[in-house]
């Protein structure tokens, strides 16, 4: 029986491990500018990788690390005017 407790009383006093959750968003065609359209992405994306934390039990630690994360846009044009679509990958820390 002592070696039970001392199993859970050493399980309870590790502290949880940090995991990424890889988060993805694509805006559509709905920019005239590229800045904007992969500011929004990139901030679409990490929002989507702390639901994934949130959903996997986790709290997502936006303020312990943030990849950045990437940008591909492409564009069309629509009424005469470049329109850009942006895709983006982020990664907000999660424990």
């Amino acid at each position: 029986m002592r070696g039970w407790i001392a199993v859970v009383a050493l399980v309870v006093s590790v502290p949880a491990v940090a995991a990424q959750y890889p988060g993805w968003s694509d805006t559509g065609y709905n920019y005239y500018h590229k800045r904007d359209c992969c500011d929004a992405a990139i901030a679409l994306a990490q929002e989507d990788s702390a639901v994934r934390c949130a959903a996997s039990g986790g709290v997502p630690r936006p303020r312990a690390g943030v990849r950045r994360g990437s940008c591909d846009a492409e564009w069309t044009t629509a009424w005469g005017r470049a329109v850009f679509r942006c895709v983006s990958e982020s990664v907000v820390w999660c424990r």
